[in-house]
């Protein structure tokens, strides 16, 4: 099955050749094989390829464990509008193009006070740059640009410095011991390991559909229930802010039967940054597509049967009705989606197994949606069901009228 590539990584040695981290690349189709990083791009790149760490199902998670090295530019780096990201498994590394201005040196002191590691890539150090030098804990130099010679002058100036040096497109067998004897203890180039491709399967989401969440968030109060009312009408947004709660920022460890749930353990400021991360690097579109719809109007049915049967909350009637769905939406096994989301275990064996009270309104839902009689239980009334079927109906055709309008 034909996975998204989502981003590059590049392995970082010491000097025993051990990985002690990674660098995440942006990788944009057709061509995979390079980063894509002009100032114009740098904004979304980075934006992309954090919320690809943070929000997608991969079919590899194994680098969360080592410190992650991500590209900032300036408009980035002084936005400040990110959301909380993980101090021990995140390096920012400073794109070598930011000045050492006022305002950016006074963003890294902040960043530095409140425990992040800096590095400072392709690094060359010029008059009214040492500012950089004191507050970075890493300092990249770029081997092929600099020559021998340029890399031991850079050397002797930087060596001064509190800073660990990393050794960039470390090409040669010469070139790694050159850098070894200058005094390096960082390694990372193709003589070492190329990237490797992370694939997995993208999310993307309805923008109108984010414009009314960040909407309805910037209201000086706004309840629960209504994010919890925006977010369900769509799918993939509903798996994003699962997968936050499941990702090494959170570490939450808490499982959820709910959207309310999850938008209460993460907060609404949480919720707000990540919503306008998820806002810059989602592609326009004017109406969720029918696969979509088709699996909301199986969750809003889910959970007018639990309405009408009392037998479980309806809020987690409608979570079992979207989830079970998923792997018709991306395309991939429903077991490898559900390992990467912090499900209860009677949500999560509903939607595997269709077992218990939640997997008999699953079951009860899809046979009537699809027409499949003989598949129904018996457990409700032909009255019951066509209602539930109805308001179900009526629900997702408001909700995508109230988009498209």
């Amino acid at each position: 099955m034909k996975l998204d590539i989502l981003l590059a990584r590049q392995p970082i040695f010491d000097r025993d050749l051990k990985v002690v981290g990674y660098e995440l690349l942006y990788r944009s189709a057709p061509d995979f094989t390079r980063a894509v990083l002009s100032s114009a791009d740098t904004c979304r790149a980075t934006c992309e390829v954090l919320l690809n760490t943070y929000t997608s199902v991969f079919d590899s998670g194994s680098y969360r464990l080592l410190p992650a090295f991500v590209n900032f530019g300036e408009r980035l780096l002084l936005d400040n509008q990110l959301p909380s990201l993980p101090r021990e498994h995140l390096v920012l590394e400073i794109l070598e193009d930011v000045p050492p201005s006022p305002p950016v040196i006074a963003r890294l002191k902040a960043l530095r006070k409140a425990g992040f590691k800096l590095a400072l890539d392709d690094f060359v150090l010029k008059p009214g740059y040492e500012p950089l030098l004191e507050l970075a804990h890493i300092v990249k130099l770029d081997v092929r640009q600099l020559g021998p010679q340029l890399l031991e002058e850079q050397v002797d100036k930087i060596k001064s410095y509190p800073a660990t040096l990393l050794a960039e497109k470390v090409e040669t067998t010469e070139e790694l011991e050159l850098c070894r004897a200058l005094g390096f203890k960082l390694f990372q180039g193709f003589f070492l390991s190329r990237p490797q491709l992370v694939s997995g399967r993208q999310l993307s989401s309805n923008r109108l559909i984010l414009l009314e969440l960040l909407a309805a968030l910037n209201q000086e109060e706004v309840s629960v229930t209504v994010l919890e009312k925006v977010i369900n009408q769509d799918p993939q947004l509903c798996v994003k802010i699962l997968r936050l709660l499941n990702s090494a920022q959170f570490a939450l460890r808490r499982e959820v039967s709910s959207i309310a749930e999850a938008i209460t353990l993460l907060g609404l400021e949480e919720l707000r940054r990540w919503t306008l991360l998820i806002s810059l690097t989602t592609p326009h579109s004017h109406q969720p597509p029918e696969l979509s719809r088709q699996i909301l109007t199986r969750a809003a049915m889910c959970e007018q049967l639990a309405i009408a049967s009392g037998l479980v909350r309806q809020d987690s009637a409608f979570m079992a009705g979207l989830l079970s769905g998923l792997d018709a939406l991306f395309a991939m096994p429903l077991a490898s989606i559900v390992e990467h989301l912090p499900l209860n275990d009677a949500l999560r064996r509903s939607v595997l197994f269709r077992e218990g009270d939640l997997g008999l309104l699953i079951n009860e839902s899809q046979a009537c949606l699809e027409a499949r009689w003989d598949q129904l239980s018996g457990r409700f009334d032909d009255t019951t069901l066509s209602n539930a079927e109805q308001e179900a109906l009526n629900w997702v055709l408001e909700a995508t009228q109230a988009i498209r309008d």
